[in-house]
């Protein structure tokens, strides 16, 4: 299994349910009404947070009092891209996401530039890789946060949002190399983004103060007959009547 949660609590949620759960690969959504302990949970199952209860067991390594030396040999193994995703501003796009390569001392910097590029076209990235973060859209800043996680060969990733306008012409593409990615590796994507909730999800776990609960797939949760499940629905129809 690449996740295992037994009885697991993120830190700072008073109202949140133990999480008993487990995971070994292709896509799975988080979501529901609250956008932050969505992510909390998110960040519980990837290492990022250790567990406030319970366990969570990583890519076979048990997240309660590692060792600081294999935390970090870990997190070259699970590409993590946070909420806003902040890149170094003094450095280029592409300098960004061969960073890690150079700082793990993976690849001398010919060799990093050129893995750094292949996986920038991978995603489907168009900008001049030269410019500073500042002058890149918000997608493009998104683009290269993921291809910084995925420069070390992780295999597993998690993305604390997706926050794609409908109208974005770039928005197939990253459903294309997401959907590609979940096929050879694992991706958990904790989102308000029914649209790629839809064509990605291999299940479904929808989070409220009432629990989670778990769906096997987009028809399953659909047809759910829970009312906060419909609820929620309820409150994204016009998001819904997009697709």
């Amino acid at each position: 299994m690449m996740i295992e949660a037994l009885a697991a609590l993120p830190w700072g949620n008073e109202s949140a349910t133990p999480l008993d759960w487990s995971f070994d690969g292709g896509a799975t959504i988080l979501i529901g009404p609250s956008r932050q302990l969505c992510r909390n949970y998110l960040r519980l199952l990837g290492g990022v947070d250790s567990p406030a209860e319970g366990g969570v067991t990583l890519l076979g390594r048990d997240m309660r009092d590692l060792p600081i030396e294999q935390w970090r040999e870990l997190r070259t193994e699970v590409g993590f891209v946070s909420h806003g995703a902040p890149l170094l501003s003094v450095l280029n796009g592409r300098d960004n996401v061969m960073l890690p390569l150079l700082y793990h001392r993976r690849m001398l910097r010919e060799e990093a530039q050129q893995q750094a590029q292949a996986v920038l076209e991978s995603l489907g990235f168009r900008a001049d890789g030269g410019l500073l973060p500042a002058y890149y859209s918000e997608l493009q800043r998104l683009q290269l946060a993921i291809a910084r996680s995925l420069v070390m060969g992780p295999r597993l990733l998690m993305l604390e949002s997706l926050p794609i306008d409908p109208e974005c012409p770039e928005r197939e593409s990253m459903l294309d190399f997401l959907r590609d990615w979940k096929n050879h590796a694992g991706l958990l994507l904790a989102t308000d983004n029914l649209y790629f909730t839809k064509y990605l999800a291999d299940a479904i776990l929808f989070i409220d103060t009432d629990g989670v609960t778990s769906f096997d797939s987009w028809s399953a949760f659909l047809d759910s007959e829970s009312i906060p499940v419909q609820r929620y629905l309820e409150h994204r129809r016009e998001q819904m009547q997009i697709f």
